[in-house]
Parts: structure tokens; C-alpha cells; sequence
């Protein structure tokens, strides 16, 4: 990984902005990636042959930005954002 990478830590996250039943709204986030192992392509293209997954419902919307690297049979999950937020961190 390199210095400018973030992980995702949902606990942190959901923790600094007081989000409402946290522990559902994870899960949800992850049931929606799952999806991800049998639908690659489902999500909307976006620069550089990344793709946007849209998860959630309402106020509750996710963006996952990932790359699906079908050569080796793998898919990464970049960035994780809420959908009101403006773009991804750097």
C-alpha cells in the first residue's frame, strides 16, 4: 500500500459521525459488495477502468469505487464513500 492509501474502518467512521445502527448499515455496505463476486461489471464505469458500485437506500447510500483485474481472477474495492459526499480522499 502506499503512504496516501486510506483503509476503511467502518468502526472508526461510524463512530466519529454518531451514524445511526452502524452495525446494520456495515453489513449492508458488504452484502451489496458480495453481489460484486457474481456481477463484476454491475456497477457504472468511471476513470481508468474502475468501476462505481451505488449501495444502499435513502439517506444511506454508499459509492464503492473498484477495479475488478479479471487476468487473475480478483476484484479490489478502492475507496468507500458516502454518496453525499463531493469525491474520494486521496
Amino acid at each position: 500500500m502506499n503512504e496516501g492509501a486510506k483503509l476503511f474502518d467502518a468502526e472508526k467512521s461510524s463512530a466519529t459521525y454518531q451514524v445511526e445502527n452502524a452495525e446494520l448499515r456495515i453489513r449492508e455496505i458488504i452484502e451489496a459488495l458480495n453481489v460484486l463476486e457474481r456481477n463484476p461489471i454491475i456497477g457504472r464505469s468511471a476513470a481508468n477502468g474502475k468501476r462505481e458500485l451505488v449501495t444502499g437506500r435513502r439517506s444511506h447510500n454508499y459509492v464503492a469505487l473498484y477495479r475488478n483485474m479479471v487476468e487473475v481472477d480478483i476484484m479490489f474495492v478502492l475507496a468507500l464513500r458516502s454518496q453525499r459526499e463531493t469525491g474520494y480522499a486521496k
